[in-house]
Order: structure tokens, then C-alpha cells, then sequence
């Protein structure tokens, strides 16, 4: 599960005080402080199985049925709208951080050597 730890880890970033940062859209959102251990934890679990479920759904219907447009017009809607309703609920009551995650910080835990 190294290359799904890998792009959830692309999520997360840590701040100069040591607050864990969620960014559920990536660079192009927000991001939130996760209160402690346990719900980082907890989230990143998620995050890790949304990623893994998504990449079998999107390989199965496209791959194995040979439905690649279905995936276009209707998986890829549904998964980002499912993805967009379990992130509210996930943040609701987070504080929102006021730092960004930059292009070179995602790029590099994402394809950059890993350091866990």
C-alpha cells in the first residue's frame, strides 16, 4: 500500500507548530488542522481506502467492461461529489488554516523519495 500511503501523504502537511494540516482538494483548497493523533489517524485510513477503492472502480468498469466513457460521465461525477460530502463532514468544526500547500511540496511527496 506504499503508492496509496504515498498520495494521501500528498494531503497532509505538518506547520511550524506541529499541527497535522488536512487539504482534501489538494493545492487548489483549503486546508484543516486536525485536533489530534487519533483523527489523523482516522482521516488518513480514509483517505487511503477512498484512493485504493477508486483507483479498483475506475480500473474494473474501464478495464474489464471496457467502459471507459462510463467512467468519464459517471464515475469520476459520482466519486468527486461522494469525495466532497465525506470531506464536510470530516472537517466540520476543524479549524481552517490560513497556510496553502504548495505545488513543490505536494509533487514531492507524491514522486519525491519517501520518508516516513
Amino acid at each position: 500500500m506504499g503508492y496509496f500511503r504515498r498520495l494521501s501523504d500528498a494531503l497532509f502537511k505538518t506547520d511550524s507548530h506541529g499541527n497535522t494540516i488536512f487539504y482534501p482538494w489538494g493545492m487548489i483548497g483549503k486546508g484543516y488542522v486536525l485536533p489530534d493523533r487519533q483523527t489523523e489517524d482516522k482521516v488518513r485510513r480514509f483517505v487511503i481506502w477512498c484512493h485504493f477503492t477508486v483507483l479498483v472502480t475506475l480500473l474494473f468498469v474501464g478495464a474489464f467492461l471496457g467502459l471507459w466513457i462510463v467512467n468519464l460521465i459517471v464515475v469520476l461525477p459520482v466519486v468527486i461529489i461522494l469525495w466532497g460530502l465525506i470531506v464536510k463532514r470530516f472537517t466540520k468544526g476543524l479549524q481552517p488554516s490560513d497556510k496553502k500547500l504548495t505545488f513543490s511540496e505536494n509533487f514531492k511527496k507524491m514522486f519525491g523519495r519517501y520518508n516516513s
